[in-house]
């Protein structure tokens, strides 16, 4: 999964499994959706969902850099719970910029 598309802006990631596999986890998917409500998603006719906490794995936020779930900590922010950029994803960002700029001014695969 990458952690920097600028194309999944403000989607949530969910960890999904096939309903027919039987094998769950660790072999699993991840389907982004808009829906921060698993009952909402489009996937859940063709999948269960993998963590049945009732929270996306992760999500995109407006920029496009994947956050990982933190859960709650009592007494710390009230109680809740929050998603945080993931570090590599700033590293993954430069690089997909560069490579964005090297296409459009005529390069081939960068430096």
């Amino acid at each position: 999964m990458k952690l920097y598309d600028p194309q999944l802006a403000d989607q949530f990631i969910w960890q999904v499994s096939d309903k027919d596999d039987r094998t769950r986890p660790p072999k699993t998917r991840f389907a982004p959706d808009k829906a921060n409500q698993w009952e909402h998603t489009a996937i859940k006719h063709s999948c269960v969902l993998v963590d049945d906490t009732g929270h996306p794995m992760g999500k995109f936020d407006a920029e496009g850099f994947y956050c990982t779930y933190r859960p709650p900590i009592e007494d710390v922010n009230g109680g809740v719970a929050r998603y945080t950029r993931h570090p590599a994803a700033e590293e993954e960002a430069r690089l997909y910029e560069r490579d964005l700029m090297y296409r459009r001014h005529g390069g081939s695969d960068g430096p």
